[in-house]
């Protein structure tokens, strides 16, 4: 039983959050078998009136919520998590199983990534047959770890759990989590190669720590490909490049707004001089976050600036919806059921849609958001009073033009909602006929 437990609890660790203070051990055989046994009696009522899979889902919730009270011993909320995770899984209820493993990380230690693999595949197994949206999620958390995995320079593992998340999201028929999944294996092997390019600056180092060359090689692989600028800083202002070696600097050496505002414009510079597209966007992405952190004290054309700047890097980013990606098109009405996505983890400001119909005929819908809690907010509507145009080509729907008499909508994001945190966006037809979507949103 204890190795089930365990087998189920890796799971928890997907998020990766390692970082958390007087986390606790894991009890002991004799402490978790006392803690179920008490659990057990405790909702004796509740685990004997498990006949569905909702009945499983209440349980696992209220498992969970009872995870919380401080009061319970360490043994006690282990067997609470664990217990959930467990009813969650035969539910298909991947929502809860992530929830429980942000408490689960935060409560008790380990971190080893093989053992978290296993747990996430054990969380697969246990449901008979998971929903598209919980197939979705269950990919999401593979990539997660699959990020956890190339931090840690484990490539070979993070190929194959990306493999893992396009199987999944496969069965999802999720194309943006396949692509995703895609460019995650590609990044891997991306980072195999530069590991071996950089793997003998890397033992030069370490005879030699002042070895220009060296530091510039290993300092680009720190901060362009792993993405640890606050490692990779120190050791490209020692390196050979004189672009890097000043920029990084500068960096190092910044105290007050006219400061960071020098630093992020000459990152920006570089990145406009970049040549190899990764480097490129690694280093555009490592100004932005410094022109987000000088924003808020900026004022006049300097703020203009900065804004335009931000609103440049925005465009290729892989997570924005945009009209010419697959996942910014729906046909919604009919038959259809692919009329609700997962938005982007970001805050939000506003969305914009462009409506075409079936080819003349009523069509009549609404726009809403539906936040991490599953309560839906309808945002705007449409109706064949807006003089809704055809789409000309229904049948190559994906890929026909958007004409410029389409019917557009922008609706701003309510500040209630909170899209960071597993927004999804629905975009349904409340008549007979069916609508061509186009759509893209805008971020803060």
């Amino acid at each position: 039983m204890r190795a089930l437990y365990l087998t189920l609890l890796g799971f928890l660790f997907s998020l990766g959050l390692f970082a958390q203070d007087a986390r606790f051990s894991i009890p002991s055989d004799d402490e978790t078998k006392t803690a179920l046994a008490t659990i057990k009696d405790v909702f004796k009522d509740e685990y004997n009136s498990l006949k569905t899979p909702n009945d499983r889902k209440m349980l696992a919730k209220k498992l969970l919520g009872q995870a919380l009270d401080s009061s319970n011993t360490p043994a006690m909320v282990y067997m609470l998590i664990s217990e959930s995770a467990r009813i969650a899984g035969e539910a298909g209820d991947i929502a809860v199983i992530v929830e429980a493993s942000n408490l689960y990380v935060k409560k008790f230690e380990g971190d080893d990534i093989a053992a978290r693999w296993n747990m996430l595949e054990a969380a697969e197994k246990a449901a008979s047959k998971l929903a598209p949206e919980a197939l979705s999620l269950l990919a999401e958390e593979y990539l997660k770890l699959a990020d956890e995995a190339i931090i840690a320079d484990d490539f070979k593992n993070a190929t194959e759990l990306a493999n893992n998340a396009a199987r999944v999201a496969k069965k999802a028929k999720n194309t943006s989590l396949v692509t995703g999944a895609a460019e995650k294996k590609k990044e891997a092997a991306d980072a195999i190669n530069a590991l071996k390019n950089v793997s003998a600056s890397m033992d030069k180092l370490k005879t030699n720590p002042d070895d220009p060359d060296a530091n510039s090689v290993v300092g680009k692989y720190i901060c362009l490909t792993k993405g640890d600028w606050d490692k990779g800083l120190p050791i490209l202002a020692k390196g050979s490049d004189k672009d890097y070696q000043e920029a990084a600097e500068l960096e190092l050496s910044t105290r007050d707004t006219t400061s960071k505002m020098k630093s992020a414009d000459k990152w920006w510079d570089m990145a406009d001089k970049e040549k190899l597209k990764t480097a490129k966007e690694a280093v555009m992405s490592h100004a932005v976050t410094l022109y987000k952190k000088v924003f808020p004290e900026l004022g006049g054309i300097e703020k203009v600036k900065v804004e335009k700047r931000m609103e440049a890097f925005r465009m290729p980013l892989k997570a924005y919806l945009d009209i010419t990606n697959k996942i910014g098109r729906m046909w919604v009405g009919g038959k259809s059921k692919n009329n609700i996505v997962n938005l982007p983890q970001m805050k939000i400001n506003k969305i914009a849609i462009g409506v075409m119909g079936a080819g003349g005929s009523e069509t009549n819908g609404y726009v809403a958001l539906i936040n991490g809690n599953g309560e839906e907010v309808r945002i705007g509507e449409w109706s064949s009073q807006d003089n809704i145009p055809p789409c000309a080509d229904w049948l190559n729907w994906q890929k026909t033009l958007v004409p410029k008499n389409v019917f557009r909508m922008e609706m701003n994001v309510p500040e209630e909602i909170d899209t960071s945190n597993k927004c999804k966006l629905k975009v349904q037809s409340t008549s007979g006929t069916s609508a061509l979507i186009v759509m893209k949103i805008e971020v803060k």
